[in-house]
């Protein structure tokens, strides 16, 4: 049945290595910000953004210390890219804006839950609720 194989897909998804997602973001990230001629739209890249990380973030163990590790390097790198307090040939996030609360609010909340080593399905809504009403919203 469909229901099985879904099933059975995420249940592999959840045995990729903390390593295999790491990579797997970090790839999602550099072809968001520079894969403007594959994905022109500022607005469907950062909903990917959005969406893809979450989903990916949801792979990960909030108590697996390399994975908090990865989190708390994404989001500090990002939140300077955000703010500015990096050098001026490091760009910023192309479907942001400087100091970006949403982006900020989200890599905060997110640094948070990881640092508490909360379990990560709880932030399920944040990953996607905000995408999904903003591309039904659009």
């Amino acid at each position: 049945s469909i229901q099985k194989e879904a099933s059975t897909a995420i249940f592999k998804m959840q045995q990729l290595s903390v390593h295999t997602i790491i990579a797997l973001q970090t790839a999602l990230l550099i072809f968001l910000q520079f894969g403007e001629k594959a994905l022109p739209s500022l607005f469907a890249a950062r909903k990917a953004c959005h969406a893809g990380s979450g989903a990916l973030m949801l792979l990960l163990d909030s108590r697996d210390p390399i994975a908090r590790a990865f989190i708390y390097v994404v989001v500090v790198s990002s939140l300077a890219m955000t703010w500015r307090l990096v050098p001026k040939w490091v760009p910023s996030f192309r479907f942001g804006d400087v100091y970006d609360v949403g982006i900020s609010v989200y890599l905060l909340i997110v640094f948070a839950w990881f640092y508490l080593q909360q379990p990560v399905a709880a932030l399920a809504p944040l990953f996607f609720a905000d995408p999904a009403g903003a591309v039904v919203g659009k």
